[in-house]
């Protein structure tokens, strides 16, 4: 019975110290073929915030496994380059994830292929983005209320608001729960919201294991290959299927008017009106763009759009200034298994954008 014992411990080992060593032949391997770690996830790289709840971490210089990201001293993403001068003066864009350009390089952003097309017709302008993953209206308004309040908004010329017309049309939180749920980021990692409470998946509670998890998808080339093979087409749609399944449902006519996403829209609309007063107390124009959920092109034609009038009608009535890419935009303009927009998807974005900036912004 004990050689038994001894036998299945020494296989266990043999068995382990074989995994091991084929683990560390094939990181050299992947080095010796020039393959360099990078950075899985952006959720990495988040940082409390005492009034917003987060934003990213300061001064951050990172890789992604397709883009890099640079942020200021706040926390707010900026070109890999640094920011230049604003020369005409500034646009200041807020809004979540779309906006902080998720899974594509900051020149490729809406935002900034907005300032290239102004330029071409002679309009000098620089944009200043400040979105953030996961943000929603509320965190919007207090973005632009702190940020008219700064020395540079007096060069500042107009406000783009990225509004998602999925996430952002949920019932924004009580107080209350907002302040309860934080702190929202723990070693980097989002772990709660104001959605789900101050929560953690199960293998985040041993935070050695973590660290561990956490450095072998960062700082080795296996890691960051098993990263890349869980983004790939065939792979990540399955992580979200359940989200869009979700999606789809509420964003459909025929559950619009008894679903949250009505009662969402209901509160979200009030908080754009806010950021609308606060904007023109300073004679300050506001755009909103209206960012479709992918979701939304698994609808039938003649409903895929149907959140989208709700919307535009609910803006009009209100003389807010809005810009709608979503009839040239097309799954194809989404990233395979993600809920962002490629560069073809900014680059639509920018279009429809830059006519209502002009006739704004001289």
């Amino acid at each position: 019975m004990a050689g038994n014992r001894y036998r299945f411990a020494f296989a266990l080992v043999t068995m382990a110290l074989a995994m091991l060593s084929a683990a560390v032949a094939g990181e050299g391997v992947l080095r010796l073929a020039g393959y360099e770690p990078r950075i899985k996830n952006v959720m990495h790289y988040y940082a409390n915030h005492d009034k917003y709840g987060w934003v990213m971490q300061p001064n951050l210089h990172a890789r992604k496994i397709n883009y890099s990201i640079s942020t200021d001293s706040e926390g707010f993403r900026i070109p890999e380059s640094g920011v230049s001068d604003s020369n005409g003066g500034i646009i200041l864009v807020v809004g979540d994830s779309y906006t902080f350009g998720m899974d594509v390089q900051y020149t490729d952003g809406y935002y900034s292929q907005i300032e290239t097309l102004l330029a071409s017709s002679g309009t000098r302008l620089r944009t200043r983005t400040v979105g953030i993953p996961g943000w929603s209206p509320f965190q919007y308004r207090d973005r632009v209320d702190d940020y008219l309040e700064s020395e540079d908004s007096k060069q500042l010329r107009c406000i783009i608001l990225g509004l998602t017309l999925g996430n952002d049309l949920d019932p924004p939180p009580d107080p209350a729960a907002f302040e309860q749920a934080k702190p929202f980021i723990e070693d980097g990692y989002l772990v709660g919201d104001w959605k789900t409470g101050h929560v953690r998946a199960p293998w985040q509670e041993e935070g050695l294991l973590r660290r561990l998890l956490f450095a072998v998808e960062t700082e080795t080339a296996t890691g960051s290959l098993a990263a890349r093979a869980a983004s790939q087409p065939v792979v990540r749609p399955l992580f979200e299927s359940i989200g869009l399944a979700r999606r789809v449902g509420t964003l459909a006519p025929e559950f619009l008017g008894k679903s949250s996403t009505k009662q969402g829209w209901n509160s979200t609309l009030p908080v754009l009106l806010d950021i609308g007063r606060i904007s023109s107390r300073r004679e300050i124009p506001l755009i909103i763009l209206l960012i479709a959920d992918p979701a939304q092109f698994y609808l039938p034609e003649k409903d895929r759009f149907y959140v989208n009038e709700v919307v535009r009608r609910d803006l009009r009535a209100h003389d807010i200034l809005f810009a709608d890419p979503s009839l040239q935009l097309s799954l194809a303009d989404y990233n395979r298994g993600s809920p962002h927009w490629n560069v073809e998807g900014h680059r639509k974005a920018a279009n429809a954008l830059v006519p209502v900036l002009r006739s704004v912004v001289h």
